[in-house]
């Protein structure tokens, strides 16, 4: 054989040595690409892999979330793929900030965006964005670097391709609602108040910008006109805070919010529980509206009214129909019998309060009304002994001066401790400027009875004094005087 080769042409062996290489050539390319689609393959196996573990529901700690968010990472990179790597990626990032690495997580997304940004791929690009603020939220919550990361999404969002525009126009309408609701938060949050009335302006921008892109049919509508009705309350716009909300009435409401409620709060903005207009307009909602699960919480806030402006007895029926009404918003049992305490008291019905006070620290000896029942008995009694004092006193002078017989004796009810002037009716100044002239005429009946005490002391002194003096000058006449050498 060796001989053969050797007797071989040279220029013949060298075209067989050709041929070979070319075909190892063939062979270590077909090689290399069959590894690297390999290669490919099982890097997004490693993502399927994982998201079957993370369908099934098993748990993982956070040292096998950290693994699992290092290898999706560094596997993204070998994909060529972009919405597979944007999608890896995505992952990897979510698992980072799972476990609290949030810097590792943004840092991820900023990769995921700039390889979107270079396949010119929107879809993904949105993806990062989106990712980006989400992770804004939450490493900075509710300030501007997160405000900051909306306003860079909303402005990727404003061009969309023509392709799928529909799904990225509801995108920004939503990305609208989350950007009102982030600059409301700022504004609370802020102690600025150039800072606080600029993001409420944005606030409200955003809000407004929402409820124009969606149909007013819609519940998101009314719950977008409802929020912009407390930004203008923030703002201390009370009157366009009322109109929003009395437009709602008018048009309907969401489930979750009732007509009630709302007409109420609507009233409540435009005229203030003071004015005598929310007590007319209340009354007037109450007669011709339909009642529904709020309507009870609207004629609390009616006897409420009632009692601000004195007329206690309206207050007292409506607060009594209302004791066994149990209906969030209105509070606890003892918290409405401690409210008709006051219209009762400021309706002069004392017996019956004392009797509802003494109810409240038995039947509810664990509640704050409870201590504060106890403490208004304590003081109603004080008050009721200082009343029967007076009396007393009174009674006295009238038995030692005739003239005084005609003063009123003071009854319990009219002399009440400081401590209840707040929760009970004033007293008639009447009684009082009586007790007062009778005062002021003791003095001048003592001043009319003559006084002989002083003189006798002064007599008695007069007399002791010329006696003694009497008494040495006689001493000094009976004493022999010597006589002068």
């Amino acid at each position: 054989m060796l001989k053969k080769i050797s007797k071989t042409p040279t220029i013949l062996r060298g075209q067989i040595a050709f041929r070979n290489f070319t075909a190892m050539l063939c062979v270590c390319a077909l090689c290399f690409l069959a590894c690297d689609t390999y290669a490919e393959r099982d890097t997004a196996s490693l993502y399927y892999e994982y998201q079957e573990i993370a369908m099934s529901g098993k748990p993982m700690d956070d040292a096998a979330r950290l693994d699992w968010a290092k290898r999706l990472e560094a596997s993204a990179g070998k994909v060529e793929n972009i919405a597979l790597a944007s999608r890896m990626r995505g992952e990897a990032g979510a698992l980072y900030r799972s476990v609290g690495e949030l810097e590792r997580a943004t840092t991820v997304y900023e990769k995921m965006l700039s390889a979107a940004e270079k396949a010119q791929n929107y879809s993904c690009k949105i993806d990062a964005l989106e990712n980006l603020m989400s992770s804004a939220n939450i490493t900075h919550g509710f300030t501007q670097p997160t405000l900051d990361a909306c306003i860079v999404l909303e402005t990727a969002l404003q061009n969309p391709p023509a392709e799928g525009r529909a799904y990225f126009d509801e995108k920004l309408v939503n990305l609208y609602q989350e950007m009102g609701f982030k600059a409301h938060a700022i504004a609370k949050f802020s102690k600025n108040p150039d800072a606080k009335a600029h993001y409420l302006d944005l606030s409200l921008k955003y809000y407004s910008t929402y409820a124009d892109s969606i149909s007013q049919e819609s519940p998101d509508f009314y719950h977008a006109q409802y929020a912009m009705a407390e930004i203008y309350r923030a703002m201390g716009e009370y009157a366009k805070e009322g109109d929003i909300l009395m437009e709602l009435y008018e048009q309907g409401q969401p489930a979750k919010m009732s007509p009630s409620s709302v007409f109420l709060q609507a009233i409540t903005a435009r005229y203030g529980k003071l004015s005598p207009t929310y007590q007319r307009e209340l009354e007037r909602y109450l007669a011709q509206a339909e009642p529904d699960e709020r309507t009870p919480i609207a004629r609390w806030h009616l006897a409420e009214s009632y009692m601000r402006s004195g007329d206690y007895k309206k207050a007292i029926v409506l607060f009594e129909q209302l004791l066994e009404v149990d209906v969030v918003g209105l509070g606890s049992l003892e918290h409405k019998l401690f409210t008709l305490v006051s219209a009762l008291l400021g309706d002069g019905q004392r017996k019956r309060a004392r009797e509802l006070l003494e109810e409240i620290a038995r039947d509810f000896p664990d509640s704050p009304y409870a201590n504060l029942a106890r403490i208004n008995l304590q003081r109603m009694q004080e008050a009721d002994e200082l009343a029967a004092r007076k009396q007393k006193e009174q009674c006295s002078e009238t038995t030692q001066s005739p003239d005084s017989a005609k003063t009123p004796a003071a009854s319990p009810t009219d002399s009440k401790s400081p401590h209840l002037a707040s929760t009970l009716p004033k007293p008639e100044s009447k009684p009082a400027a009586q007790t007062t002239t009778v005062a002021l005429e003791m003095p001048k009946k003592k001043e009319a009875t003559p006084d002989y005490t002083l003189a006798a002391f002064a007599l008695g002194g007069l007399m002791i004094f010329l006696l003694t003096f009497f008494a040495y000058s006689q001493i000094q006449k009976n004493t022999p005087q010597r006589k002068r050498r």
